[in-house]
């Protein structure tokens, strides 16, 4: 059994709002600016999720290291390489990543995709000459490809031609990785530091780290 130590860390904003903004204002300006505050750290909760470095907020599990598919170890991340730099040459990336998959995580398991990697994917067709790509057929239903759901992340690295990336991840989040939550956003309203404005300090403890690296396999488009 392994041990993890998941250290929590402080997200903070200090934004200001003028004291006749929040008198005059039509609406309530100060709700206007808790549901921006958590908006914004809620996408910088998400971006750490991936590609975090863990140093004052969470790591990511495009951070950790990685090995060979095939040659699992603890404390490493395995990795299909598609033998082209920032090209998806071949669709049999996709079918080594599920293989490489222990049946126990594949229920759960979703395709995180760049962007830019899904329009490489879109091209990409079976030797039957059916798009791997599976388009939703109703509003509110998940895109598939090679029979998992695809999240469309802004987080995951964009794939551009001629340079490795990371751009898609088969994981199983529910299974492989722990967020710790210590605290809902709190918010503590300053008057007179900035006057005339009013200074807003807006905080939120959390954590994340991999606890069980057998559930996220990596498509690298490198060599």
């Amino acid at each position: 059994m392994h041990h993890f130590k998941i250290h929590a860390h402080t997200l903070y904003a200090k934004p200001l709002i003028s004291q006749k903004l929040l008198d005059d204002s039509f609406m309530d300006a100060e709700e206007w600016l808790i549901e921006n505050i958590a908006s914004s750290m809620m996408k910088a909760e998400n971006k750490s999720f991936i590609s975090g470095d863990g140093m004052n907020q969470p790591k990511g599990f495009l951070a950790h290291q990685r090995i060979d598919v095939g040659l699992g170890e603890h404390g490493f991340i395995e990795e299909i390489k598609t033998g082209a730099m920032g090209q998806l040459p071949s669709i049999d990336v996709f079918y080594q990543a599920i293989e490489a998959m222990p049946t126990h995580y594949l229920k759960g398991a979703v395709w995180y995709v760049s962007r830019s990697a899904l329009t490489q994917i879109r091209r990409l067709k079976t030797t039957d000459g059916i798009p791997l790509w599976q388009p939703s057929l109703s509003e509110g239903q998940p895109q598939y490809l090679c029979g998992y759901p695809v999240i469309l992340s802004d987080e995951m690295p964009p794939l551009h031609d001629g340079k490795a990336s990371s751009s898609i991840a088969l994981a199983n989040f529910k299974e492989g990785y722990q967020i710790v939550d210590r605290q809902d956003l709190t918010l503590l309203r300053d008057p007179y530091s900035s006057k005339p404005f009013v200074e807003f300090y807006a905080t939120k403890r959390l954590g994340g780290d991999v606890i069980d690296f057998n559930a996220f396999k990596i498509i690298s488009c490198t060599e």
